[in-house]
């Protein structure tokens, strides 16, 4: 995040007094870059663990249950997180799968409060985006029970609550350059 945020949001705030000091708080470069950067590195990680895990995986997919490791092409993220591979025998990316699933759901819990707190003085607002954006990211480890679906579906329309939140936030404080 380059200096013209900070400047934009200290220009935005400075009328108000709550809000000057919340301006002035953000524009504490070392908080403020440790704050943005953790959701990145952890996101960096889920990327890396990921990785790992898909060179873990066994084998097999729905179209060639004999093949082996991971096809990028044939099998679903989500498999790296069952039992055991679609070739039958154990998954052992699945430790590693669930460990990533984990670290990003956390990112994303401090990503989601971080954003909110942009909005502070549109408490609603900032409550949908923290609150639908966390509940999303709590429900998502969740995705390597026989829960899958209902998880997918439940993460999906908060998260997506959540984004719409966001943007119309954005937007309505003219923060045009974080859109």
């Amino acid at each position: 995040i380059s200096n013209q945020f900070y400047k934009a949001l200290t220009l935005k705030f400075t009328n108000n007094v709550h809000l000057n000091n919340y301006s002035q708080r953000l524009t504490n470069k070392k908080t403020n870059t440790q704050l943005l950067l953790l959701p990145v590195a952890g996101i960096l990680l889920f990327i890396i663990l990921y990785i790992v895990a898909a060179f873990l995986y066994p084998g097999g997919s729905d179209a060639d249950k004999t093949a082996t490791g991971f096809s990028w092409q044939n099998n679903y993220w989500c498999e790296l997180m069952d039992s055991y591979a679609q070739n039958g025998e154990p998954n052992t990316a699945r430790p590693v799968a669930i460990l990533a699933m984990i670290v990003l759901a956390i990112s994303l819990i401090i990503f989601w409060n971080n954003i909110a707190e942009l909005f502070v003085y549109r408490k609603s607002s900032s409550r949908i985006t923290r609150y639908c954006g966390t509940g999303s990211m709590l429900v998502l480890p969740f995705l390597f029970t026989g829960l899958h679906d209902s998880v997918i579906n439940i993460a999906g329309l908060l998260g997506g609550i959540a984004i719409i939140a966001l943007l119309i936030n954005l937007y309505k404080h003219k923060m045009y350059f974080l859109l």
